[in-house]
């Protein structure tokens, strides 16, 4: 499996943008069915500042390792994932293209990490985007869009944006002192 992320936010998209592409309430569960199909496993994080489908590719081949996972079938299925977000939301993809993001394997760890610690916020250290990860995982669960391997990740991602939390009151206290 290799984790992937594909996005807009409020570094790469204007807010008309933003608000044609974000995902809410009922289209969540749509979309999450429709992920489930070419995906092994997805949540999507939709806000005011950002449209995000983290997920797990590629469902086809559950035998071939990560290592073995070609940088052409992960751009495939990103594709594949990009094609269905402009579909969805009927938009042609070329209008959207230059304003989405994709990160892979590593990098999207990280940004999610960053995005669940709010440090990739427009105002930095913002608490309520954690919450709102939660709330899209919750989705994804009752959706049972969550594997067991995205919900690893997705545990992995809680408690290091916790601990990035902790440290940063344990040492905005110190500085106060």
């Amino acid at each position: 499996m290799r984790l992937v992320v594909i996005g807009v936010n409020h570094k790469t998209a204007p807010v008309a943008l933003r608000e044609r592409l974000a995902l809410i309430g009922e289209d969540v569960t749509t979309a999450l069915e429709q992920l489930e199909r070419f995906t092994d496993g997805s949540v999507i994080v939709s806000t005011c500042n950002r449209t995000e489908i983290y997920a797990l590719v590629p469902k086809e081949d559950d035998t071939s390792s990560a290592m073995s996972i070609s940088s052409a079938a992960v751009n495939a299925h990103v594709l594949r994932i990009k094609n269905w977000l402009a579909d969805f939301k009927r938009i042609a993809l070329s209008d959207i293209n230059d304003y989405l993001y994709v990160h892979c394997d590593t990098h999207a760890l990280t940004h999610w990490l960053r995005v669940a610690a709010g440090l990739d916020s427009m105002i930095l250290g913002e608490p309520q985007i954690l919450g709102q990860i939660k709330q899209a995982v919750h989705l994804a669960q009752n959706g049972q869009a969550l594997t067991t391997q995205l919900g690893w990740i997705v545990d992995q991602v809680f408690a290091s944006a916790k601990r990035v939390r902790n440290e940063t009151q344990v040492g905005a206290q110190a500085v106060s002192l």
